[in-house]
C-alpha cells in the first residue's frame, strides 16, 4: 500500500493525470480558425503546437520506458522538433478532433508507463542529448513542464487555471 501512495503522490504523475482531463476541455473550447491560424509563416499554429506535443509524447514514452527497463544509464537521443512537425503535416493532415484524440492516446500511454514506476526507479540516471546527466524523476518533471509551457502558448492562463502557476 505504501508503494501505491508513493506513486500516486508523485507530483508529475498527478499533474499528468490532471492534464489528461484539462487539455481536451481547453482545446475543444478554442475555435478551429484560432487553432489553425499561424502567427507568421515560420511559426507554429496552436494546432501544430499540439502536434509537437504528440511528437514529444511519443519520444518521451520511448525515453521513459528505456530508462525504466535498463540497468545502466541510458543515453537519450534528441530530435529535430521543427522538422518532425513539418514532416508530420499536422496543419493539413489532421482535423483538430483527430489531433486531440492522438494527443490523448499518446499521453495515456505515457501515463501508463510512468505510473507503474517504483519509488527507487525515479532516481535512475539518464544522459540527456547535450551530454549532461539527469534522473528519470527530473525527465518526467521536465516533460510535464514542457507540456504546460506549450499549453500556455495555446491558451494564456492555462497553468493558473489549473493551479500549477
Amino acid at each position: 500500500m505504501a508503494h501505491i501512495r508513493l506513486v500516486t503522490g508523485t507530483p508529475a504523475v498527478s499533474k499528468l493525470r490532471e492534464l489528461l482531463r484539462a487539455v481536451p476541455r481547453t482545446v475543444r473550447s478554442i475555435p478551429e480558425e484560432d487553432l489553425l491560424r499561424k502567427p507568421a509563416p515560420e511559426r507554429w499554429s496552436k494546432h501544430e503546437i499540439l502536434g509537437h506535443l504528440c511528437d514529444s509524447a511519443g519520444v518521451n514514452h520511448t525515453r521513459f520506458l528505456s530508462i525504466l527497463v535498463s540497468d545502466s544509464p541510458v543515453s537519450l537521443p534528441g530530435y529535430q522538433q521543427d522538422e518532425w512537425v513539418r514532416r508530420n503535416q499536422y496543419q493539413t493532415l489532421f482535423t483538430p478532433g483527430e489531433l486531440l484524440d492522438y494527443w490523448v492516446r499518446s499521453n495515456e500511454r505515457v501515463l501508463s508507463a510512468v505510473s507503474g514506476a517504483r519509488g527507487e526507479e525515479y532516481a535512475k540516471p539518464c544522459i540527456l542529448p547535450d551530454g549532461t546527466e539527469a534522473t528519470f524523476s527530473w525527465l518526467l518533471d521536465d516533460y510535464v513542464n514542457h507540456l504546460l509551457h506549450h499549453m500556455e502558448q495555446i491558451q494564456e492562463g492555462f497553468r493558473e487555471r489549473l493551479g500549477f502557476a
